[in-house]
């Protein structure tokens, strides 16, 4: 007898003739409490009804809660609801994440909602749904996070279908940025899937929902070893057989929701949880051109590794599925590069040459007589040699034995794809016609006339005038594309190499070796002197104390992250809405505000890492590559602040920090005692020109190093940034007039 099962999270409809199932095939939701409707029911949407009802009924909690006043509800599932609310002190709209009351009176289930918002709170990223608070009230534990105005990426699926595979790769790749940053603080998501990943307003997406997240340094007990947990058509195989899980059960997860976006499908689906579970550990890998053969080769390629069974198959981690996915798209060839082209091509032309001249010499030891026609027949077999050469290996290998040398091969237009054998053949014959052909003609020529000279010179006319067609058309607006690519839809990429970066500085201890160094300096409070509690913030140590500026490490006895509490007189201005707002990995994220004695406060999550003038000090220099990052990161907050009116009154080197990852982050004070120092590169003038001044002063500092190691001398820069550094500090008409102009012309030097 067929029976169903209506989840009442997400409202689909179950069949099953068996056991019933536990939990929901589509969207995971346990199913222990949900009614079973046998044939006899008269009203199948009866049972529809009545888990709306519940959901309804737990949709009904108190108006306020921990000073949140509830507006509207945005979801509910698992172990809780979500909803709209107000923070009634600042105004300041959240997404507030309550426990539900069947699951209140549970003791593992409290501390596994309270771990929930523990660990998502160890992790500060735009690309993630940042947590506010963790707290309870009159007993009952909620998480207050940043409000995600928007759908999922589930939901948009189901609104457009499967997306293109450029917009679903852009997705994903916002999705394995905040996955990264959750990664670097040994963080592993779990439960990565579409419906999980929110949709911002400018398209942009931010991983959310860390109730399944494991700690791999605060690994807690409350989940049974052995047992599995996640969503099952996003499950990887190792949650699916319980076993230890580290960053590859991300990138798992990461490549089916990538399926998932490209399809419309799961890679496995069954018709119950069991049955899904038992194709992930069993079928074999699904091909994204079962679903959508016009898919690129390359991009099931790079998903198909992500899916493997096999650990030791898979991607290691996320930076390398990340360069899989960046590598599909053919890059913008360099100057440099366009040369190397021209010595490959030259290469494999001269061992072209070199076998036509061997199979013509093995062609004429049978002592014949030589003819004014052996030069035709001779050309004939090279140019022949050249269509068969570049056709095979370019549409099997996209590459040839002179290209794979310098790292270039030959793609498509859009993917790095190998071109298909009939435009790789009409490539090799527009080009040859161009290169090759001359030469064959002008021996048909001289053997017809008599005359050798056609022989001689007429080839390298036909060179010249072929050669000079086939460049005529290369600009870099079109990726410096001749015409025998134009003809054919390929053109030229350059493959990069694979290099992760390796954290430069350590995550937090340079700011508790600063505080030590503090408390040895004479007139500086000390923590007897000092309030134990400033709001929910445990105060532990004084950084800086200055008559105009103040400020305090502390620590948020919940989450246990630290803060930096930044107070000042009540006659300044305070920090405006707009600052408040600012979500960027690139600037200091605040948390709250509030009012001590005849002090105004703001909390501000602190930084890791150290202020790049200590780093200098202590490091000397950086290559280039970490440079550039670092100066790009910059100018980026500096034209964003200055786009939004967010700059800090205060511009000086010791403001710019350097993460664990080589990222820059710009904050809105120093730590110095230098009171002089807060407005010496704020000078005088608008917004861009101190964030210019700025620019100047990081790019002098970059290159010439901090000291420690002045023996290598300065850092070796490409020509093109000294002409820019050159006029960030000139007087003349040369001068940036903005940092976005800066930024524009940064962006288009290469290495």
């Amino acid at each position: 007898m067929i029976m169903q099962l209506i989840c009442g999270k997400c409202k689909r409809t179950l069949e099953f003739s068996g056991d019933r199932p536990s939990f929901c095939a589509f969207c995971g939701n346990a199913l222990a409490d949900t009614k079973v409707i046998e044939p006899s029911d008269p009203d199948p949407n009866a049972a529809t009804l009545a888990a709306e009802k519940a959901d309804t009924a737990e949709a009904a909690p108190v108006a306020c809660i921990g000073g949140y006043r509830l507006l509207r509800s945005l979801g509910t599932g698992g172990m809780g609801s979500v909803y709209e609310a107000e923070e009634m002190e600042s105004g300041r709209r959240v997404a507030l994440k309550l426990i539900s009351t069947t699951y209140a009176s549970s003791p593992d289930a409290v501390d596994r909602f309270r771990q929930e918002g523990r660990i998502a709170s160890m992790i500060a990223h735009p690309r993630c749904v940042f947590v506010l608070k963790v707290d309870d009230d009159a007993g009952r534990p909620f998480i207050a996070m940043e409000l995600v105005e928007g759908s999922t990426l589930k939901d948009l699926v189901e609104r457009k279908g499967p997306l293109p595979p450029e917009e679903a790769i852009a997705k994903m790749l916002d999705v394995i940025e905040g996955l990264q940053a959750a990664h670097r603080v040994e963080v592993i998501h779990r439960d990565v899937k579409p419906s999980n990943c929110f949709l911002e307003e400018d398209g942009r997406v931010k991983v959310g929902d860390f109730g399944l997240a494991k700690s791999l340094v605060k690994d807690s007990q409350i989940t049974k070893t052995g047992a599995f947990v996640g969503t099952p058509h996003f499950a990887s195989p190792e949650q699916v057989r319980g076993e230890a899980i580290d960053q590859q059960t991300d990138v798992y997860s990461v490549s089916a929701t990538l399926f998932y976006l490209l399809t419309g499908h799961p890679p496995f689906a069954g018709s119950d949880p069991t049955a899904t579970l038992a194709r992930i550990v069993s079928d074999p890998m699904p091909s994204l051109r079962r679903y959508k053969p016009h898919l690129p080769a390359a991009l099931d390629k790079v998903i198909q590794r992500g899916l493997e069974r096999d650990r030791k198959q898979r991607y290691a981690d996320l930076e390398a599925l990340r360069q899989g996915l960046t590598n599909l798209t053919p890059g913008k060839l360099s100057g440099p590069a366009l040369a190397l082209r021209g010595i490959a091509f030259a290469g494999d032309c001269a061992l072209l040459w070199l076998a036509a001249l061997l199979i013509f010499g093995l062609w004429t030891q049978s002592n014949r007589p030589a003819t004014l026609f052996d030069p035709v027949i001779q050309h004939g077999i090279g140019l022949l040699l050249f269509v068969a050469y570049f056709t095979l290996l370019e549409s099997t290998a996209g590459t040839t034995l002179g290209k794979v040398v310098f790292r270039l091969r030959v793609c498509t237009e859009r993917w790095v794809d190998p071109p298909s054998l009939g435009a790789a053949a009409l490539r090799a014959l527009t080009c040859g016609a161009c290169v090759w052909l001359g030469f064959v003609v002008g021996a048909l020529l001289a053997w017809l006339t008599g005359a050798a000279w056609l022989g001689e010179i007429g080839p390298w006319l036909w060179l010249a005038v072929g050669g000079g067609l086939l460049v005529s058309t290369m600009r870099e607006q079109n990726n410096f594309r001749g015409w025998h690519e134009l003809v054919s839809g390929t053109q030229v990429a350059q493959v990069s190499w694979s290099r992760q970066r390796q954290a430069l500085v350590g995550s937090g201890g340079w700011l508790l070796s600063f505080l030590t160094s503090r408390r040895l300096k004479t007139g500086m409070p000390q923590l007897g002197q000092l309030p134990e509690k400033i709001a929910g913030f445990a105060i532990r140590g004084v950084l800086k104390w200055t008559p105009t500026s103040k400020i305090l490490l502390g620590e948020d006895a919940s989450l246990g992250r630290r803060v930096l509490i930044w107070m000042r007189p009540q006659s300044k201005p305070p920090l405006d809405l707009a600052r408040r707002d600012v979500g960027r990995r690139t600037r200091l994220r605040w948390l709250a505000s509030g009012k001590q004695g005849d002090l105004q406060w703001d909390a501000l999550l602190a930084p890791s890492g150290c202020p790049l003038p200590e780093f200098m000090h202590s490091e000397g220099r950086l290559e280039w590559s970490e440079a550039r990052l670092l100066l790009e990161d910059l100018a980026r907050e500096l034209s964003a602040s200055c786009t939004d009116n967010t700059l800090p009154q205060s511009l000086t080197p010791a403001q710019v920090w350097v993460q664990p990852d080589g990222r820059a982050q710009l904050a809105d004070f120093q730590l110095s005692q230098d009171e002089s120092s807060d407005g010496a590169a704020s000078a005088n003038g608008s917004d861009q020109v101190r964030g210019l001044a700025l620019l100047q002063q990081i790019s002098t500092l970059l290159v010439e190093g901090g000291g420690a190691d002045s023996s290598t001398g300065p850092m070796a820069v490409p020509t093109a940034v000294k002409d820019l550094f050159i006029r960030l500090g000139s007087d003349s008409g040369a001068r940036f007039a903005t940092v976005d102009a800066f930024l524009t012309e940064f962006n288009t030097v290469t290495d």
